[in-house]
């Protein structure tokens, strides 16, 4: 107690406890204790001194009982402060680390932690095809049962994911049911369209033969007469450049070498649909659909019901109609495969005949030289005029038993505008004498010529030899009555009969001809056809998008509100094969063809050909239904419980404000029981029951006490049942494709998949969510007035990992626009269901006043360029990973926000915190497919910018999300 005192006495001099406890805000954890150990221990032997008759106890030895009793005393209150300080930390709801400690606080505002949500996806379902029906045959019954074309697939129809490497396979079921129809496996859209019956089609750069033509070459004249709706006719004579063969579609692609547009596609049908009546017949249905628009196909069919006309029969009437109308009514195309001369073509010269007397008829004192076939003037006009042929006939240079009634001539000459395209009316074969010819001829009879249009190519001519000057008679003519004339026979000169000199008029009679008399025989070509075509309906090359679909038949068995599966080759993604499903909004029927109105535009544009549709869409989510006893109630007791046994609880995606319904139903004497949040004020006779989840993650079912908190259970023996589901959690979300096993296979059912990847499905809430959502809860109240109130309530919704709202323009107005992203940054599909479901939810809690608009988010990456002087005494490699560690979470889904910039100091400061870098070069900050802060050393100011909800094609996209690439990072190296 003294200088002079050595037995210690004084050793621990000093009051440690209590010790002050101050904590500042933010902190992770709270200090609470007043002391340790060690503190304790010294505080009381400290007081030894100053304690009665502990005064004069002089040892401080560990061995002394009275220090053992004191030692022991500081452990009590050591163990005391810890566990007071683990109390007071689970007493915050920042700071607590117990789930229940969470879960009880989080109740306290009346909030719950999510339980997690199941997976959403849609299943599309294949129905074994009926054999075709053999003609003559009787319908088979058990063919019938085990091939139906319709499937009625009821609720809970179970299909299985395949497990990824390691997984576990997760069992869906159906959540509504549908009717299912074999010819809706692959329903296929449009694409064909029939072409105008216009002049302008005459003249068109290429055509589409029917069939696989080998006949036609390159190099051909191809004749194409198209005749109006009046019966004015057109033809066009162009030549082929190229064939095509396409077997896809079994049609033959002919290009021409004329530079004309693409064909004209008729016009889109306007009538207004009229009333039906009387019988289902042919004229009656062509009159009804061909050509008309009816605007809600379900008005066809209710009118057809009441006409009692049988809707499917209707439907296969339509189709096939639709098949027998011709797709290019009023054109024709013909091959011109005969190339022929005028006889009298390959004359002699006719100044080389010797005794050459001209010839001729006369005309005041002088006498024309009719017949010289080398001169202008001699022309078919001469020829006919020449010999007692019949009167509008053409004389060939040979036979061609090709050319017959009903086929076309093309006659070119340097003489004619353009090719002329004349039928022909009737054909015979003579002998024929002249110019110093004979031969057995062709004679054609033509009909009325029609107006020309496209190629103005010379068919090929020859040269003509002629003779200068005019040959002219003077002098007596030798004695001939009207209608005589001369003609030279090599040394004699005979009278001739001949017909009418004068330009002859070659058509039918009563009708406008055109004359044919100034082509002259050396030069003119005739081509006749010799083969002609039918017309194949132009088939689409646009690309389709949008929201509307039609398709290649009529389907009146569709619905609005039935889901559909598109998949198909997609344009915009260098032709790789995606699916979108969507839902009908609305149904019509066009010329025969249904048209589909979608809810939502399609995300992708596609090759119509590659095109496939299935209706046969069912909703579905994760989880396999389950049954079980609970156990026996008792009327004499009170808050009975009981846990289920296969855990966890499927909850499903739901408009409400939690976002999720749960799937148990419990039964007690077979009578359902309602679930309700608390037991509290419930009543005495409430049939009710609450759940909640324990600290095993097992879900207790909890009854009342018969007083304020809900009727008690009856008595009796396993009287309490349970059906729920099973399953639930991000284990769900599988890819597109993998969902293929069928559990339950009604008759007739024969395949499953999933179009599109499970979206929606979340994990149980983390603490850390909880703490940060609780809150978020009670601001929001279940209620949306304000701007902050829209993604408030956003981000309280199960499976909603992030959201965000601000104020954008849709195009018309602002809006309170909030960008949403799901579980592990996953991207939610506009036409899934968990997105529908906070729509929903969110407008249901909406006062009106704010206009609101739901996006998913855009991710965009980027990546990092880095060179880092590591600190030679550590594992280089180990310090360059520890780096990537470092980006990836500093700047991976769950660190970064919406809108937020990436600054290079952001990913400078990163890289030099990690131990073991001494320094560092940032070479590049750059987001792949944009353009770049700097490619080359950015400084410390630059940022990239990540973008606010904005207008994009005409709607309302999502803010973007900038996050390091998450791949390899193999620009970050060592020196």
């Amino acid at each position: 107690m003294n200088a002079n005192c050595d037995c210690n006495c004084c050793t621990g001099v000093g009051d440690e406890t209590p010790a002050s406890v101050a904590n500042r805000p933010g902190l992770p954890a709270l200090t609470y204790r007043v002391g340790t150990w060690a503190q304790f221990r010294a505080s009381m032997v400290d007081a030894l001194s100053s304690t009665g008759r502990l005064v004069t106890l002089k040892t401080r030895s560990d061995d002394d009982f009275t220090i053992a009793l004191v030692d022991a005393f500081a452990v009590v209150c050591d163990i005391l402060t810890f566990y007071s300080e683990r109390s007071a930390n689970e007493h915050y709801l920042g700071t607590a680390t117990d789930p229940v400690s969470v879960q009880e606080l989080a109740k306290l505002v009346g909030y719950q932690l999510a339980p997690g949500v199941a997976a959403s996806v849609p299943l599309a379902l294949t129905l074994q095809t009926p054999p075709p029906a053999v003609p003559g045959a009787a319908p088979s019954g058990q063919q019938a049962v085990l091939t139906p074309p319709r499937v009625q697939v009821a609720t809970g129809l179970q299909a299985q994911s395949v497990p990824v490497a390691g997984g576990q396979p997760v069992t869906y079921e159906t959540i509504a049911p549908i009717e299912a129809r074999a010819s809706w496996n692959a329903l296929k859209v449009r694409t064909r369209n029939a072409l105008a019956s216009t002049a302008a089609n005459a003249g068109a750069g290429h055509l589409r033969l029917a069939g696989l033509v080998g006949a036609v070459q390159a190099g051909d004249w191809l004749l194409v007469v198209v005749t109006d709706s009046s019966g004015q006719q057109t033809g066009g004579v162009s030549r082929v450049s190229q064939v095509s063969l396409d077997t896809a579609t079994q049609t033959t692609v002919v290009q021409f070498d004329n530079g004309g547009p693409a064909p004209a596609l008729a016009p889109d049908p306007s009538a207004a649909a009229p009333a039906l009546s009387g019988t289902l017949g042919d004229a009656a249905l062509s009159t009804a659909v061909k050509g008309v628009v009816w605007s809600d196909q379900a008005d066809l069919v209710a009118q057809a019901r009441k006409l009692q006309w049988p809707v499917q029969q209707l439907e296969d009437n339509i189709n096939a109609l639709n098949a027998a109308t011709d797709p290019a009514a009023g054109i024709q195309v013909f091959r011109l495969g005969v190339r022929a001369a005028l006889f009298g073509n390959n004359a002699p010269a006719y100044a080389s005949l010797p005794n050459f007397t001209p010839i001729g008829a006369t005309s005041g004192g002088a006498t024309s030289v009719l017949p010289n076939w080398d001169k202008p003037a001699a022309t078919v006009q001469s020829d006919l005029g020449l010999w007692n042929g019949p009167s509008g006939w053409l004389s060939l240079d040979q036979v061609y038993p090709a050319l017959v009634v009903g086929g076309w001539v093309v006659l070119q000459a340097p003489e004619l505008s353009g090719p002329v395209a004349v039928p022909i009316s009737a054909t015979a074969q003579r002998s024929r004498t002249g110019y110093m010819l004979a031969s057995k001829v062709t004679l054609i009879e033509l009909g009325n010529a029609i107006t020309t249009v496209g190629s103005n190519a010379s068919i090929g001519s020859s040269a003509a030899s002629t003779i200068g000057g005019v040959v002219s008679i003077f002098g007596s003519a030798v004695s001939a009555a009207a209608g005589f004339a001369l003609r030279s026979k090599i040394s004699q000169v005979l009278p001739s009969q001949i017909s009418q000199v004068s330009p002859i008029q070659l058509g039918q009679s009563g009708q406008a001809a055109s004359p044919y008399g100034n082509l002259a025989l050396r030069t003119a070509i005739v081509l006749g056809s010799t083969d002609s075509y039918d017309i194949a309906a132009e088939v689409v090359t646009d690309n389709l998008s949008g929201s509307t679909i039609t398709l290649a038949c009529a389907q009146l068995g569709l619905q609005v509100g039935q889901q559909i599966a598109l998949t198909g080759a997609a344009s915009d993604q260098s032709g790789r094969i995606v699916s979108e499903v969507r839902t009908i909004a609305s149904l019509a029927l066009v010329d025969g063809y249904t048209q589909i109105g979608l809810n939502l535009q399609l995300t992708h544009s596609y090759a119509p050909a590659t095109v496939a549709i299935n209706a046969n869409v069912a909703s579905a989510t994760e989880g396999a239904t389950k049954s079980e006893i609970l156990g026996s109630g008792s009327g004499a007791a009170t808050w009975q419980r009981f846990t289920l046994k296969q855990p966890p609880l499927t909850y499903v995606s739901a408009s409400t404000p939690s976002g999720t319904a749960s799937t148990l139903t419990v039964r007690v004497n077979g009578a359902a029981w309602s679930e309700v949040p608390w037991l509290v004020e419930q009543g005495p006779s409430a049939r009710v029951f609450t759940t909640f989840i324990d600290a095993s993650g097992n879900t207790v079912v909890e009854f009342g006490d018969g007083v304020d908190g809900g009727a008690r259970l009856p008595s009796g023996t396993n009287n309490v049942t349970a059906t729920y589901r099973q399953g639930i959690g991000s284990e769900g979300n599988v890819a597109a494709g993998r969902i293929s096993t069928l559990l339950t296979r009604p008759a007739g059912l024969q395949s499953v998949i999933n179009p599109v990847a499970a979206t929606g499905g979340g994990d149980p809430e983390t603490l850390d969510s909880a703490r940060l959502n609780a809150p978020i809860r009670v601001r929001a109240l279940d209620r949306i007035v304000t701007l902050e109130d829209v993604g408030d309530f956003a981000r309280a919704s199960a499976a909603i990992a992030k959201a965000q709202a601000v104020w954008a323009w849709d195009g018309r107005r602002q809006v309170a626009c909030v960008t949403v992203a799901g579980a592990q940054g996953a991207a939610l599909d506009p036409a899934s269901t968990p997105f529908a479901n906070l729509l929903a939810a969110m407008l249901a809690a909406s006062d009106g006043t704010i206009p609101i608009a739901l996006c998913t988010y855009v991710p965009r990456v980027f990546t990092v360029g880095a060179t880092l002087t590591v600190d030679p005494s550590l594992d280089a490699d180990a310090v360059v990973d520890a780096a990537k560690c470092a980006l990836r979470a500093a700047f991976g889904f769950d660190a970064r926000s919406f809108m937020q910039p990436v600054y290079a100091s952001e990913v400078i400061a990163v890289l030099q915190n990690v131990p073991g870098v001494i320094a560092l070069t940032l070479d590049a900050l750059d987001t792949p497919g944009s353009a770049s802060v700097s490619a080359t050393s950015p400084s410390a100011g630059d940022a990239l910018i990540a973008k606010p909800p904005q207008l994009s094609g005409g709607a309302l996209a999502g803010a973007e999300l900038l996050t390091i690439d998450t791949g390899p990072l193999p620009a970050v190296v060592h020196t």
